[in-house]
């Protein structure tokens, strides 16, 4: 699994945050098969 490192701006709710990082690990599964216990 690739290692994404992303910086956001300040004024991001914690539930936002969450929904962002969810999204971007569910892209990068449907790029590169990966088991879901691989995403952290």
């Amino acid at each position: 699994m690739p290692v994404i490192e992303v910086h956001l701006l300040e004024g991001y709710q914690p539930e936002e945050r969450r929904r962002f990082s969810e999204s971007l690990i569910d892209a990068m599964r449907l790029l590169v098969p990966a088991p879901p216990k691989a995403a952290i």
